[in-house]
Protein backbone atom coordinates (compact mmCIF):
# COMPACT_ATOMS: atom_id res chain seq x y z
CA UNK A 1 0.00 0.00 0.00
CA UNK A 2 1.08 3.64 -0.62
CA UNK A 3 3.16 4.46 2.15
CA UNK A 4 4.57 0.94 3.38
CA UNK A 5 8.24 0.92 3.09
CA UNK A 6 9.83 -2.05 1.40
CA UNK A 7 12.87 -3.84 2.29
CA UNK A 8 15.69 -5.61 -0.43
CA UNK A 9 14.29 -9.10 -0.76
CA UNK A 10 10.49 -7.84 -0.14
CA UNK A 11 7.63 -9.28 -1.78
CA UNK A 12 6.45 -7.04 -4.28
CA UNK A 13 3.85 -9.37 -6.75
CA UNK A 14 2.86 -12.52 -7.61
CA UNK A 15 3.11 -13.08 -11.33
CA UNK A 16 1.71 -15.92 -13.53
CA UNK A 17 2.52 -16.12 -17.17
CA UNK A 18 2.56 -18.96 -19.76
CA UNK A 19 6.30 -17.37 -20.65
CA UNK A 20 7.51 -18.19 -17.24
CA UNK A 21 6.53 -22.25 -17.70
CA UNK A 22 7.71 -22.02 -21.78
CA UNK A 23 11.26 -20.45 -19.58
CA UNK A 24 11.87 -23.05 -17.15
CA UNK A 25 10.52 -26.29 -19.77
CA UNK A 26 13.43 -24.91 -22.43
CA UNK A 27 15.96 -24.89 -19.65
CA UNK A 28 15.04 -28.65 -19.24
CA UNK A 29 14.35 -29.28 -22.48
CA UNK A 30 17.94 -28.09 -23.44
CA UNK A 31 19.68 -29.82 -20.85
CA UNK A 32 18.08 -33.34 -21.70
CA UNK A 33 19.06 -32.10 -25.46
CA UNK A 34 22.70 -31.59 -24.52
CA UNK A 35 23.16 -34.58 -22.21
CA UNK A 36 22.27 -36.72 -25.49
CA UNK A 37 24.34 -34.27 -27.56
CA UNK A 38 27.41 -34.81 -25.37
CA UNK A 39 26.55 -38.69 -25.95
CA UNK A 40 26.95 -38.63 -29.53
CA UNK A 41 29.86 -36.55 -29.21
CA UNK A 42 31.88 -39.16 -27.61
CA UNK A 43 30.48 -41.81 -29.63
CA UNK A 44 31.72 -40.46 -33.02
CA UNK A 45 35.27 -39.69 -31.66
CA UNK A 46 35.25 -43.32 -30.30
CA UNK A 47 34.15 -44.52 -33.45
CA UNK A 48 36.53 -41.84 -35.45
CA UNK A 49 39.63 -43.33 -33.11
CA UNK A 50 38.58 -47.17 -34.31
CA UNK A 51 38.02 -45.99 -37.96
CA UNK A 52 41.68 -44.26 -37.65
CA UNK A 53 43.57 -46.78 -36.00
CA UNK A 54 42.00 -49.62 -38.42
CA UNK A 55 43.28 -47.79 -41.26
CA UNK A 56 46.99 -47.19 -39.67
CA UNK A 57 46.66 -50.51 -38.53
CA UNK A 58 45.83 -51.86 -42.01
CA UNK A 59 48.45 -49.75 -43.43
CA UNK A 60 51.60 -51.24 -40.97
CA UNK A 61 50.11 -54.33 -42.18
CA UNK A 62 50.52 -54.17 -45.83
CA UNK A 63 53.54 -52.53 -45.73
CA UNK A 64 55.32 -55.26 -43.76
CA UNK A 65 53.16 -57.66 -46.58
CA UNK A 66 54.77 -55.96 -49.44
CA UNK A 67 58.16 -56.06 -47.76
CA UNK A 68 57.45 -59.90 -47.38
CA UNK A 69 56.79 -60.51 -50.95
CA UNK A 70 59.43 -58.29 -52.30
CA UNK A 71 61.85 -60.48 -50.03
CA UNK A 72 60.77 -63.63 -51.11
CA UNK A 73 60.67 -62.54 -54.60
CA UNK A 74 64.21 -61.88 -54.45
CA UNK A 75 65.34 -65.06 -53.12
CA UNK A 76 63.31 -67.22 -55.46
CA UNK A 77 64.96 -64.66 -58.59
CA UNK A 78 67.96 -65.77 -57.98
CA UNK A 79 67.83 -69.57 -56.76
CA UNK A 80 67.26 -70.46 -60.94
CA UNK A 81 64.79 -69.76 -63.86
CA UNK A 82 63.67 -73.01 -63.91
CA UNK A 83 59.94 -73.50 -65.56
CA UNK A 84 58.30 -73.85 -61.68
CA UNK A 85 60.75 -71.32 -61.08
CA UNK A 86 59.20 -69.20 -63.50
CA UNK A 87 55.79 -69.62 -62.61
CA UNK A 88 56.39 -69.12 -58.33
CA UNK A 89 57.50 -65.82 -59.55
CA UNK A 90 54.85 -64.92 -61.92
CA UNK A 91 52.87 -66.15 -58.97
CA UNK A 92 54.47 -63.92 -56.28
CA UNK A 93 54.98 -60.66 -58.61
CA UNK A 94 51.12 -60.69 -58.56
CA UNK A 95 50.77 -60.90 -55.12
CA UNK A 96 53.33 -58.00 -54.82
CA UNK A 97 51.46 -55.89 -57.07
CA UNK A 98 48.11 -56.77 -55.32
CA UNK A 99 49.79 -55.89 -51.71
CA UNK A 100 51.47 -52.61 -53.49
CA UNK A 101 47.97 -51.53 -54.92
CA UNK A 102 46.31 -52.29 -51.58
CA UNK A 103 49.33 -49.91 -49.54
CA UNK A 104 49.23 -47.25 -52.30
CA UNK A 105 45.05 -47.44 -51.34
CA UNK A 106 45.32 -46.88 -47.74
CA UNK A 107 48.53 -44.07 -48.16
CA UNK A 108 45.68 -42.24 -50.18
CA UNK A 109 43.47 -42.41 -47.79
CA UNK A 110 45.49 -41.64 -44.68
CA UNK A 111 46.52 -38.49 -46.71
CA UNK A 112 43.16 -37.72 -47.25
CA UNK A 113 42.62 -37.96 -43.71
CA UNK A 114 45.59 -35.70 -42.98
CA UNK A 115 48.08 -37.81 -42.14
CA UNK A 116 51.85 -36.22 -43.05
CA UNK A 117 53.84 -38.49 -45.04
CA UNK A 118 56.82 -38.39 -42.31
CA UNK A 119 54.12 -39.74 -40.07
CA UNK A 120 52.70 -42.68 -42.70
CA UNK A 121 56.34 -43.17 -43.15
CA UNK A 122 56.47 -43.94 -40.07
CA UNK A 123 53.68 -45.99 -39.33
CA UNK A 124 54.83 -48.24 -42.54
CA UNK A 125 58.26 -49.11 -40.58
CA UNK A 126 56.94 -49.46 -37.16
CA UNK A 127 58.46 -46.18 -35.49
CA UNK A 128 54.94 -44.58 -34.68
CA UNK A 129 52.51 -45.59 -32.31
CA UNK A 130 49.01 -45.57 -33.85
CA UNK A 131 47.45 -45.59 -30.63
CA UNK A 132 48.48 -41.77 -29.79
CA UNK A 133 46.69 -40.45 -32.87
CA UNK A 134 43.29 -39.60 -31.30
CA UNK A 135 43.06 -36.14 -32.24
CA UNK A 136 43.05 -37.07 -35.95
CA UNK A 137 39.59 -38.39 -36.89
CA UNK A 138 38.46 -39.21 -40.41
CA UNK A 139 36.71 -36.30 -42.11
CA UNK A 140 33.27 -37.37 -42.04
CA UNK A 141 33.77 -37.99 -38.28
CA UNK A 142 34.88 -34.18 -37.81
CA UNK A 143 32.65 -33.13 -40.16
CA UNK A 144 29.62 -34.88 -37.74
CA UNK A 145 31.69 -33.79 -34.54
CA UNK A 146 31.64 -30.30 -35.68
CA UNK A 147 27.71 -29.98 -36.10
CA UNK A 148 27.28 -31.63 -32.69
CA UNK A 149 29.28 -28.83 -31.18
CA UNK A 150 27.16 -26.50 -32.99
CA UNK A 151 24.03 -28.26 -31.59
CA UNK A 152 25.29 -27.74 -27.76
CA UNK A 153 26.59 -24.17 -27.96
CA UNK A 154 22.97 -23.57 -29.53
CA UNK A 155 21.58 -25.33 -26.96
CA UNK A 156 23.63 -23.52 -24.12
CA UNK A 157 22.49 -20.40 -25.64
CA UNK A 158 19.08 -21.12 -25.82
CA UNK A 159 19.31 -22.18 -21.90
CA UNK A 160 20.94 -18.86 -20.93
CA UNK A 161 18.06 -16.58 -22.64
CA UNK A 162 15.68 -18.63 -20.92
CA UNK A 163 17.74 -18.48 -17.64
CA UNK A 164 18.49 -14.49 -18.39
CA UNK A 165 15.02 -14.30 -18.46
CA UNK A 166 13.75 -16.00 -15.59
CA UNK A 167 16.41 -13.65 -13.79
CA UNK A 168 15.03 -10.91 -14.56
CA UNK A 169 12.56 -11.51 -12.77
CA UNK A 170 14.09 -12.53 -9.87
CA UNK A 171 13.67 -16.44 -10.19
CA UNK A 172 15.10 -17.95 -7.29
CA UNK A 173 18.27 -19.46 -7.77
CA UNK A 174 18.16 -22.57 -6.14
CA UNK A 175 15.34 -23.61 -8.47
CA UNK A 176 17.29 -22.58 -11.30
CA UNK A 177 20.11 -24.85 -10.51
CA UNK A 178 17.54 -27.81 -9.58
CA UNK A 179 16.03 -27.28 -13.41
CA UNK A 180 19.29 -27.16 -14.75
CA UNK A 181 19.93 -30.35 -13.18
CA UNK A 182 16.84 -31.52 -14.96
CA UNK A 183 14.35 -31.71 -11.57
CA UNK A 184 10.95 -31.99 -12.65
CA UNK A 185 9.79 -30.73 -9.71
CA UNK A 186 11.59 -27.46 -9.54
CA UNK A 187 9.02 -25.90 -12.24
CA UNK A 188 6.41 -23.68 -10.96
CA UNK A 189 3.70 -21.31 -12.75
CA UNK A 190 3.84 -18.54 -10.48
CA UNK A 191 6.63 -16.02 -9.41
CA UNK A 192 7.24 -13.81 -6.83
CA UNK A 193 8.94 -10.12 -7.88
CA UNK A 194 11.27 -8.86 -4.72
CA UNK A 195 12.59 -5.38 -3.91
CA UNK A 196 16.29 -4.90 -4.73
CA UNK A 197 16.79 -2.67 -2.34
CA UNK A 198 14.08 -0.70 0.06
CA UNK A 199 12.08 1.88 -1.44
CA UNK A 200 8.96 3.73 0.07
CA UNK A 201 6.01 2.96 -1.78
CA UNK A 202 4.33 5.75 -3.20
CA UNK A 203 1.78 4.68 -5.96
CA UNK A 204 -0.13 1.38 -6.82
CA UNK A 205 -0.50 1.32 -10.64
CA UNK A 206 -2.12 -2.03 -11.18
CA UNK A 207 -5.09 -3.77 -9.03
CA UNK A 208 -4.87 -7.04 -7.61
CA UNK A 209 -5.69 -9.89 -10.10
CA UNK A 210 -5.34 -7.70 -13.08
CA UNK A 211 -3.20 -8.40 -16.80
CA UNK A 212 -0.09 -7.34 -17.12
CA UNK A 213 1.96 -6.74 -20.38
CA UNK A 214 5.54 -6.33 -20.76
CA UNK A 215 6.73 -3.10 -19.61
CA UNK A 216 3.22 -2.14 -17.72
CA UNK A 217 4.18 -0.73 -14.35
CA UNK A 218 3.46 -1.92 -11.51
CA UNK A 219 3.94 1.11 -8.45
CA UNK A 220 6.13 3.91 -7.78
CA UNK A 221 8.48 4.26 -5.22
CA UNK A 222 11.29 6.23 -3.72
CA UNK A 223 14.25 4.76 -2.96
CA UNK A 224 15.66 6.07 0.29
CA UNK A 225 18.52 4.17 0.75
CA UNK A 226 20.64 7.14 0.75
CA UNK A 227 19.27 10.46 1.39
CA UNK A 228 21.03 14.67 0.74
CA UNK A 229 21.20 16.70 2.91
CA UNK A 230 21.44 20.88 2.03
CA UNK A 231 23.38 22.38 4.48
CA UNK A 232 22.63 26.48 4.12
CA UNK A 233 26.28 27.79 5.19
CA UNK A 234 25.74 31.80 5.91
CA UNK A 235 28.33 33.98 3.41
CA UNK A 236 30.90 34.60 6.14
CA UNK A 237 31.53 30.82 7.14
CA UNK A 238 32.06 30.07 3.37
CA UNK A 239 35.94 30.78 3.61
CA UNK A 240 35.88 28.10 6.82
CA UNK A 241 33.72 26.18 4.98
CA UNK A 242 36.16 25.60 2.18
CA UNK A 243 39.14 25.03 4.29
CA UNK A 244 37.18 22.28 6.75
CA UNK A 245 39.73 19.80 7.87
CA UNK A 246 37.33 16.48 6.77
CA UNK A 247 34.83 15.84 4.46
CA UNK A 248 33.42 13.59 6.78
CA UNK A 249 30.58 15.72 8.85
CA UNK A 250 28.67 14.91 11.85
CA UNK A 251 24.71 15.30 11.35
CA UNK A 252 22.69 15.59 13.78
CA UNK A 253 18.45 14.36 13.14
CA UNK A 254 16.33 16.16 16.53
CA UNK A 255 13.15 13.72 15.09
CA UNK A 256 15.33 10.77 15.23
CA UNK A 257 16.30 11.38 19.23
CA UNK A 258 19.06 13.77 18.44
CA UNK A 259 20.85 10.64 16.73
CA UNK A 260 24.45 11.69 15.20
CA UNK A 261 25.17 10.63 11.79
CA UNK A 262 28.19 11.12 9.49
CA UNK A 263 27.91 12.22 6.42
CA UNK A 264 29.98 12.47 3.16
CA UNK A 265 30.18 16.10 1.75
CA UNK A 266 28.74 15.78 -1.99
CA UNK A 267 29.92 19.55 -3.43
CA UNK A 268 30.18 22.83 -2.41
CA UNK A 269 27.75 25.57 -4.16
CA UNK A 270 29.31 28.48 -3.10
CA UNK A 271 27.33 30.74 -4.64
CA UNK A 272 25.65 33.23 -2.48
CA UNK A 273 21.76 33.60 -3.04
CA UNK A 274 20.77 37.03 -2.61
CA UNK A 275 16.95 36.43 -0.87
CA UNK A 276 19.02 34.57 1.88
CA UNK A 277 22.62 35.80 1.63
CA UNK A 278 23.63 31.58 1.85
CA UNK A 279 25.79 29.36 0.04
CA UNK A 280 24.79 25.47 -0.56
CA UNK A 281 26.71 22.49 1.25
CA UNK A 282 25.11 18.99 0.08
CA UNK A 283 25.85 16.06 1.56
CA UNK A 284 25.40 12.29 1.38
CA UNK A 285 24.09 9.98 4.01
CA UNK A 286 23.14 6.30 3.69
CA UNK A 287 19.84 5.89 5.32
CA UNK A 288 19.06 3.83 8.48
CA UNK A 289 18.00 0.23 8.39
CA UNK A 290 14.25 0.88 8.56
CA UNK A 291 14.61 4.02 6.39
CA UNK A 292 14.03 6.72 8.90
CA UNK A 293 14.77 9.56 6.99
CA UNK A 294 12.76 11.10 5.04
CA UNK A 295 12.45 13.99 3.06
CA UNK A 296 11.89 17.61 4.78
CA UNK A 297 13.54 16.23 8.05
CA UNK A 298 15.57 19.06 9.96
CA UNK A 299 19.08 18.04 10.57
CA UNK A 300 21.93 20.41 12.41
CA UNK A 301 25.26 19.76 10.55
CA UNK A 302 28.57 20.94 12.06
CA UNK A 303 31.42 21.62 9.88
CA UNK A 304 34.81 19.99 11.12
CA UNK A 305 37.12 22.93 11.16
CA UNK A 306 39.79 21.31 13.21
CA UNK A 307 40.59 17.78 14.47
CA UNK A 308 42.26 16.62 17.69
CA UNK A 309 43.02 13.52 18.61
CA UNK A 310 43.07 12.00 22.26
CA UNK A 311 41.44 15.13 23.45
CA UNK A 312 39.10 14.84 26.66
CA UNK A 313 35.61 15.45 26.08
CA UNK A 314 32.41 15.28 28.03
CA UNK A 315 28.94 15.37 26.99
CA UNK A 316 27.73 19.36 26.93
CA UNK A 317 24.73 18.75 29.48
CA UNK A 318 27.45 17.86 32.04
CA UNK A 319 29.14 21.74 31.74
CA UNK A 320 27.50 24.26 34.12
CA UNK A 321 27.72 28.21 34.24
CA UNK A 322 28.49 29.29 37.63
CA UNK A 323 29.21 32.84 37.11
CA UNK A 324 32.57 33.17 36.11
CA UNK A 325 33.60 30.06 35.26
CA UNK A 326 32.33 26.76 33.88
CA UNK A 327 32.15 23.37 36.23
CA UNK A 328 31.01 20.27 36.16
CA UNK A 329 30.13 18.02 39.14
CA UNK A 330 32.13 14.85 39.39
CA UNK A 331 31.35 11.39 41.60
CA UNK A 332 33.41 11.32 44.46
CA UNK A 333 31.58 8.40 46.16
CA UNK A 334 28.21 8.83 46.83
CA UNK A 335 28.43 12.54 46.53
CA UNK A 336 29.30 14.82 43.76
CA UNK A 337 31.37 17.28 44.00
CA UNK A 338 31.68 20.83 41.79
CA UNK A 339 34.94 21.50 39.96
CA UNK A 340 35.89 24.09 37.42
CA UNK A 341 36.61 23.00 34.33
CA UNK A 342 37.94 25.55 31.37
CA UNK A 343 36.48 24.21 28.18
CA UNK A 344 37.83 24.16 24.19
CA UNK A 345 36.01 23.12 21.06
CA UNK A 346 32.79 22.05 20.77
CA UNK A 347 30.83 19.64 18.75
CA UNK A 348 27.71 17.61 18.88
CA UNK A 349 26.62 16.21 22.22
CA UNK A 350 30.28 16.92 23.30
CA UNK A 351 32.73 19.44 24.92
CA UNK A 352 36.53 19.70 24.82
CA UNK A 353 37.53 19.77 28.39
CA UNK A 354 41.09 21.76 28.65
CA UNK A 355 41.73 21.88 32.32
CA UNK A 356 40.09 20.96 35.60
CA UNK A 357 39.35 17.13 34.90
CA UNK A 358 41.13 13.99 34.74
CA UNK A 359 40.60 11.29 32.22
CA UNK A 360 38.41 8.60 33.68
CA UNK A 361 36.58 10.94 36.19
CA UNK A 362 32.96 10.62 36.40
CA UNK A 363 30.89 13.46 35.51
CA UNK A 364 27.13 14.37 36.66
CA UNK A 365 25.15 14.60 33.04
CA UNK A 366 21.15 14.27 34.06
CA UNK A 367 20.42 16.33 37.01
CA UNK A 368 23.52 18.23 36.84
CA UNK A 369 21.34 21.74 36.73
CA UNK A 370 19.23 20.69 39.91
CA UNK A 371 22.60 20.01 41.70
CA UNK A 372 23.98 23.31 41.30
CA UNK A 373 21.01 25.11 42.27
CA UNK A 374 21.57 23.00 45.73
CA UNK A 375 24.81 23.59 45.92
CA UNK A 376 24.02 27.40 45.64
CA UNK A 377 21.44 26.95 49.06
CA UNK A 378 23.89 25.38 51.08
CA UNK A 379 27.82 25.86 52.26
CA UNK A 380 30.35 24.10 50.64
CA UNK A 381 31.19 22.52 47.48
CA UNK A 382 29.51 18.89 48.68
CA UNK A 383 26.25 17.51 47.64
CA UNK A 384 25.00 14.41 48.01
CA UNK A 385 22.25 13.81 45.74
CA UNK A 386 20.52 11.99 42.92
CA UNK A 387 22.83 12.29 39.43
CA UNK A 388 23.20 10.14 36.12
CA UNK A 389 27.31 10.16 36.35
CA UNK A 390 29.15 9.67 32.96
Amino acid sequence: TPGATLMAGDPIVTLQSREILEWQQAILIEGNRRKKLEDTKALLESEGRAKMVELLGGLRVDAAEKKRISTELDLIEKAGTGSVAQREVNKIRGELESARASLQAKETLAEAYGLSADFIAKVKTGEADIRTQNGDLPPDYRRQLREVEFNIQSSLTEEKVAVTNLQSLGFEEDRLSRLREGDPDAVVNTITLRAESPFLVTDLLMKRQSSLNLGDPILAGVDYSEVLIDAEIPEVEIDQTLSRASDTVPIRIPALDNRVFEAKVLFFDTTVHSGDRKAHLVLSLENTEDQALRDGMAASVGIPLEIRHDALTVPKESVLNDGLEKVVFVADGDAFVKQAVKTGMEGFGKIEVMEGLDVGSEVVVSGAPSLLLSLKSQEGSLVVGHGHAH
